[in-house]
This record gives C-alpha cells, structure tokens and sequence, in this order.
C-alpha cells in the first residue's frame, strides 16, 4: 500500500504513476472526503488524453451524478467545441437511498452492471462509492464491491489526524491500495444538504413524468412491501419498472386500491411492464424523497415488508456474495 499527499500535481502523479493503461479503480472515503470530485477530476484529465472513461456511481443516497435510489453507470463524452458531459449507458434500481441496509441487493445490482459493462470497449472504470467506511455493513461492503467492480486498484481518500477507516478490511485487499490526502476545502455536507440535493436531482428526473395506470393481477411486485392493508404506505413510494431482466425506468406511486395501482412516470406509455420493484424511497412535498419509517408501534406494523419476496431477494443476494467470495 502507498500514500500520495494532496497537492495541485496528485491528480497527475496518480495518472502518470497508476493509470497507463485502463484500470478499474475503486474510490473509497468518507462522506465529504472529496470522492465525486476526485472521479471527475481523473474522468476528465483521463479525456483530455485520449482515453475513454466511465463511471459507476454506487452511492444510491447521495449520488453525484445518478437517480438517487439507483445505481448507475456513465461514460464521459466530448462533442467538438463544448464541456465534458456524463451520458448514461446503463442503470439498476435499488429503490432504496441506505447502501448499508440493502448492502447484497446493491452487490447484485453492481454485479449485473459490470457484467454488461464487460461486453464493451476496454475503458478506465472509475467507481464512486458510498460513504459507508464503519461498522459491520461497512467492513462487508468494501471487499464485496472491490470483488464485484474486479476493481484493481483501490484508492482511499484519508482525513488529517483521522484514522484510516477500515484499515485491516483494506490491509487484506487483493487489489492494489493507494492512500490519497483528502482534499482539505472538502466538507461534510449537513443531511439537510444532501436531502435537497437528491431530491432536486429525482424531481428533474420526474419533471416529465405522467400518470399510468396497472391491474395488480398482471404485475409481480418484489422487494420489500408495505403492509397492504394500508394505502397510505404506498403512496409515494419510490420504484422500478421492470420488463423481464431490463428495468426501463423509475417512478413513485401516486395510489393504489385492491384491483389498480397508479404509478407517476417518465417510462412511456406504451412500453410493457411485468414487474415493479419498491423498497423504502418514499417522496413527498413535505420532507422530500426520504426513507420511510419501519413503525413496529401501535395495532398495524404499516410498513412491515412482506416476508417471502424479502425473503427471496436476500437469497438470491447472498448468492451473488457467495460467488463472488474466495474460496475458504
């Protein structure tokens, strides 16, 4: 493991030193620790050299560049006489903003991206994660998204006078661990902050959004239910619009009764849907898009998951883990 310290020429030693030829390079730090800067400031040197770059934002909460609750892959492009731009290639739901919480799903849905990323151009893969570097969901998340992004190179933005989170996780990492000085003009953002911010990014996402209306007999609804005795806990809640193995775009619920739900979305209309994926993004006027209450209070559990759907997704992820663990 090495160490860089922050000053104006990092970003250049990092390239000429780490990144002669395309790396997948996995951007580790806490929240405020300068990581989305970080990316876009290697993505865009990287550019100006000739070479082709993306990146996948992993951090459903707080996404720099995503639809918050989604996890999604870009590329940087560059049209003749304007700025770089981030243009979407590909995206799975999560339907969640809590990384740590719904930390195998995230693992799967990384593991389904970079499987159809591998499919085309060699490219440097940039991956900026999320700001969960404590406790235990941490310490199983760090290994198990280095394994799932195949990520070779391992780059931890570290605090002054802080310690080095995850230290003995990142001591057994099998790709190679380069300590980078966080950027001392980063700040961590209030939560108040990174609330507007995602939620201003899901109201652009929605701003062109209509009204579609599904039999719930023609549907399969997956990920973890709200109770369905009460409409009121779907109302709002945040979701994918699945059609086989593609997920075709997001969107919220507008109500819901025992025959029909009613989804606001920018999906077209006449595109075909099979399955809605919902967790716990919820969105509302009042408090933004946030992460519903699980109440275990009072006569009805509103928000209690239904057990076998949450049940199955959290095999199937621990699947996904167990593929990608070495061998004991």
């Amino acid at each position: 493991m090495r160490s860089l310290h922050s000053n104006r020429s990092s970003c250049q030693t990092l390239i000429s030193q780490y990144l002669q030829h395309p790396r997948r390079i996995l951007i580790f730090g806490d929240t405020g620790t300068g990581k989305s800067a970080l990316a876009t400031q290697l993505a865009t040197q990287l550019l100006n050299k000739g070479a082709s770059v993306r990146l996948l934002d992993a951090d459903p909460g707080s996404p720099a560049f995503g639809i918050p609750g989604c996890l999604s892959l870009y590329k940087l492009d560059q049209h003749e006489s304007s700025t770089p731009e981030w243009l979407l290639l590909d995206a799975e739901p999560l339907c969640s903003l809590d990384a740590g919480r719904f930390r195998l799903p995230l693992i799967t849905g990384i593991t389904q991206l970079i499987e159809r990323e591998t499919q085309r151009p060699e490219a440097y893969l940039l991956i900026d994660t999320p700001g969960v570097t404590r406790g235990v969901g941490a310490a199983e998340l760090l290994p198990a998204m280095t394994q799932a992004t195949q990520a070779d190179l391992v780059v931890v933005l570290v605090q002054a006078d802080l310690p080095t989170p995850l230290s003995d996780e990142l001591e057994r990492c099998r790709a190679e661990v380069l300590f980078l000085d966080a950027n001392p003009d980063a700040q961590k953002p209030v939560k108040s902050d990174i609330k507007q911010h995602r939620t201003d990014r899901w109201l652009d996402y929605m701003q062109h959004a209509h009204e579609r209306r599904f039999r719930l007999d023609r549907l399969q609804l997956t990920g973890m239910l709200p109770s369905s005795k009460d409409s009121d806990g779907w109302t709002g809640r945040q979701v994918a619009l699945i059609n086989g193995q593609r997920t075709l775009g997001m969107g919220q619920i507008a109500a819901i009764d025992d025959d029909e739900i009613l989804i606001t979305t920018p999906v077209p209309a006449e595109t075909k849907v099979h399955r809605l994926l919902i967790r716990d993004a919820v969105y509302n006027d009042k408090r933004g898009l946030h992460t519903a209450v699980h109440s275990l209070s009072g006569e009805e559990n509103k928000t209690q998951p239904t057990i076998a759907p949450l049940a199955h997704e959290a095999f199937v992820a621990r699947q996904a883990m167990d593929q990608l663990s070495p061998p004991s």
